[in-house]
């Protein structure tokens, strides 16, 4: 779709929707909307933004998400003196412009699942209202020192980055960080300087399959309220104890029946010890690949020779039976 220039005189428009537009060129005239405060633009196929864009001093939210021909922001992106979010999600971005970093006013930086963008300038530090920073299922491989300059941010988003390994000391400067999701990452070390957050309340490190301990200073994180180590260093575990934490996670429990007479229970046993196994790797996937490597024939034979997956059967009063499983 090709926007006539006279788009430019609709002064009064304060909302565009492009999205899922093809073939999408934006003219130069698209800056002359002096009202427009928010522009969409969700899986369209725009492949550049003209400069004229940063003329758009009212516009509040720009979404550029899904966005995957578009590599590139034009310089004149800091322009957007009022801009509040900008949403990137699934763009094919490959880099921000220094000039990100005059966005005064922006809030919500969404840079989810960015293929293609390594790394953050460092004038994202001049962010000074930014509260949520999401970079989950991202490629980026280093956050800048100069994140730590980020007084107001609350949110930050690391989870699923495969290419992050570790968090720059100047982490300990986000002062108002409240939430920190590192889950599904491939962090392998926790720097000391974390017990700083003191407003941190929310931690999730769960299926960090790599962090092998968290640092002393953890202790230090007085207003944590949620820690989240689900999975955590999994890999040490025998294959016992392997076993047993995927009888506790998976869904079988809920099919047990309770078989009075021993001839009926074995077979009952070796289906929901199937069941236990298949239904772990089912729904832990693909976390549990690494952290489940127990073969599955050991593993119907460890849960067949233990005494607590035999009394889950039989024993009707057990504390682990579960809630509003009806027997039969």
């Amino acid at each position: 779709m090709l926007l006539p220039p006279s788009i430019g005189r609709l002064k009064n428009l304060k909302y565009l929707n492009l999205n899922c537009t093809t073939n999408l060129l934006l003219p130069e005239e698209i800056g002359d909307l002096a009202s427009l405060n928010k522009l969409r633009l969700h899986l369209s196929s725009i492949v550049s933004l003209p400069p004229s864009v940063g003329r758009l001093q009212n516009l509040d939210y720009l979404d550029l998400s899904w966005t995957e021909d578009l590599s590139n922001l034009p310089e004149e992106i800091g322009d957007l003196s009022s801009l509040n979010r900008l949403n990137l999600c699934y763009s094919g971005i490959t880099l921000l412009p220094p000039s990100i970093g005059q966005l005064k006013n922006l809030k919500n930086l969404n840079l989810n699942c960015t293929k293609n963008l390594l790394e953050l300038p460092v004038e994202i530090g001049d962010l000074v209202s930014l509260n949520k920073l999401h970079l989950s299922k991202s490629k980026i491989t280093l956050l800048p020192p100069s994140i730590g300059r980020l007084k107001n941010l609350k949110d930050l988003d690391l989870s699923s980055t495969k290419s992050l390994l570790q968090l720059p000391e100047e982490i300990r400067e986000l002062a108002s960080l409240t939430t920190l999701d590192s889950s599904k990452s491939v962090i392998t070390v926790l720097p000391p300087s974390i017990g700083r957050l003191q407003n941190l309340n929310n931690l999730d490190l769960s299926w960090t399959e790599d962090l092998s301990n968290l640092p002393e200073e953890i202790g230090d994180l007085a207003n944590l309220k949620k820690l989240n180590l689900d999975s955590v260093c999994k890999e040490d575990l025998r294959g016992e104890n392997k076993l047993f934490f995927a009888v506790a996670c998976n869904r079988a429990r809920s099919q047990i029946r309770i078989i009075q007479t021993k001839p009926k229970l074995w077979p009952l046993m070796l289906n929901n010890a199937t069941r236990a196994f298949d239904e772990f790797k089912r729904y832990y996937s693909p976390a549990s690949k690494r952290t489940y490597s127990v073969k599955k024939t050991d593993a119907i034979y460890h849960l067949l020779l233990s005494e607590a997956f035999t009394g889950l059967l039989i024993d009707r009063n057990t504390k682990d039976f579960p809630t509003g499983t009806k027997e039969t």
